[in-house]
């Protein structure tokens, strides 16, 4: 009996702490971040609007196109509105594959680079694991753009 009474102690002190140990506020609803666990969609405020140019630079066929059509901003600006990221990483250096850059000018001024690769995202340098599907369209829409279709080069 001293037993079961000794264990339910420990159990509800273990249970306890777990509860307790954190430092954020009970009431505190909002989810709790970290690298791991977070997904962003960095580009879901953006607009066609915001946009003063676009240029697509690709590798095989290293060429570079400013687009200028409205209708094709306005469908790499949907593109990106889907892109979600996830955690930091550099895996994505040193692997093969069609290299596509979008530089795109706001009309504020400020520039963003976006390179996508398959299951990562390069942000002004920083690369982020991301779904496939969303970097695979803005390769698409870059290769419709150039009038061409994929190659291969070594990705840095």
């Amino acid at each position: 009996m001293r037993k079961t009474i000794v264990f339910g102690i420990a159990i509800s002190f273990f249970i306890s702490c777990i509860a307790g140990c954190s430092d954020r506020d009970s009431t505190d609803s909002r989810p709790v971040q970290n690298d791991h666990s977070v997904s962003q969609m960095p580009f879901r405020e953006l607009s066609a609007d915001e946009i003063s140019s676009i240029s697509v630079y690709a590798v095989p066929p290293d060429e570079t196109v400013t687009v200028d059509d409205i209708e094709q901003i306005e469908t790499i600006v949907e593109i990106l509105r889907t892109v979600v990221i996830y955690q930091k990483s550099d895996e994505w250096k040193g692997r093969t594959g069609q290299g596509v850059i979008f530089t795109i000018t706001k009309t504020t001024g400020d520039v963003l680079v976006v390179r996508p690769y398959g299951q990562y995202l390069i942000i002004d340098g920083q690369g982020y694991r991301t779904e496939y599907q969303p970097s695979e369209n803005l390769n698409r829409i870059a290769n419709t753009v150039l009038g061409t279709s994929f190659g291969g080069m070594p990705i840095e």
